[in-house]
């Protein structure tokens, strides 16, 4: 997980402040919660990780505040299908501060002071949720490929520039499989399937990894939220068109089915 520099104290972060990737990482934010009783708490990033922490912390009876630097939550969502979702966790009781930044984090005796670039904010505890990078500072000497992001390149085996030397998951550069360039996407999903075909070109079988879409599933308290492909951000200066559907989750006919909400992106030319 990125660690701001404002956050930093020494070889980690400063006292009441976390980043969520392990397990035991989720156990210090709740040891934290049972023996300091903090009564609000500040969500830096709304992306996946920031959504799901607003949510287990609004549940554990916090006040819970997300600041996000970007003018809306969920980064591969377009602006006007981000709007559903502000609409839905506000209705939950949480604040959300869009298109503002955290620029310093300092302890007071009154708590977590976070000057913002407009205005500031006080919490008991906080969660930074402001990004990953791969976690490949241990091949520094190696000579295994790396891209500037520090991702391990490799073709569609897997295979890195070292011989017989593999690399799958979230430490890797993928194609993305929509629009061909290399992209950085550490979700299970993929991570999965790279192992799977890794395993079986050792195994002497053939195949290959073509690409990754970055489909992602996220719930959002009550709301599930999911992207799959390129956003219209991403596809600036292409022709392309868009649609909006109000569907049923299922068959009508069928008991229990809710209302969903889809924006479907196609080039004009071909309706790709």
């Amino acid at each position: 997980p990125a660690v701001p520099p404002f956050a930093r104290e020494g070889n980690g972060v400063k006292e009441g402040v976390f980043t969520l990737r392990t397990i035991p990482d989720a156990d210090r934010i709740r040891e934290y919660i049972a023996q300091k009783k903090p009564r609000t708490a500040a969500v830096i990033g709304g992306g996946y990780i920031g959504i799901e922490m607003a949510e287990n912390l609004h549940r554990a009876g916090l006040k819970v505040t997300i600041v996000e630097m970007a003018d809306h939550l969920i980064a591969p969502l377009d602006a006007d299908m981000a709007a559903d979702v502000h609409q839905y966790v506000r209705s939950q009781g949480v604040e959300l501060l869009l298109g503002i930044a955290v620029q310093d984090m300092r302890r007071t005796e009154q708590g977590l002071h976070l000057t913002l670039s407009q205005g500031s904010l006080l919490c008991d505890l906080a969660v930074l949720s402001v990004g990953v990078s791969p976690d490949t500072g241990f091949l520094e000497s190696s000579g295994i490929e790396r891209n500037p992001r520090g991702a391990i390149v490799v073709n569609e085996n897997m295979m890195t520039s070292a011989a017989d030397v593999y690399a799958v998951g979230d430490a890797v550069a993928v194609r993305n499989f929509v629009s061909g360039e290399e992209s950085y996407l550490p979700l299970a999903g993929p991570a999965n399937r790279q192992g799977r075909l890794a395993a079986d070109h050792i195994a002497g079988l053939k195949g290959g990894y073509r690409g990754a879409q970055g489909t992602a599933v996220c719930r959002a308290f009550g709301m599930t939220v999911a992207t799959t492909g390129l956003n219209e951000r991403q596809l600036a200066g292409r022709n392309i068109e868009k649609i909006y559907l109000w569907t049923l989750s299922h068959a009508g006919y069928y008991p229990g089915a809710s209302n969903m909400n889809v924006k479907a992106i196609f080039e004009r030319e071909t309706g790709k």
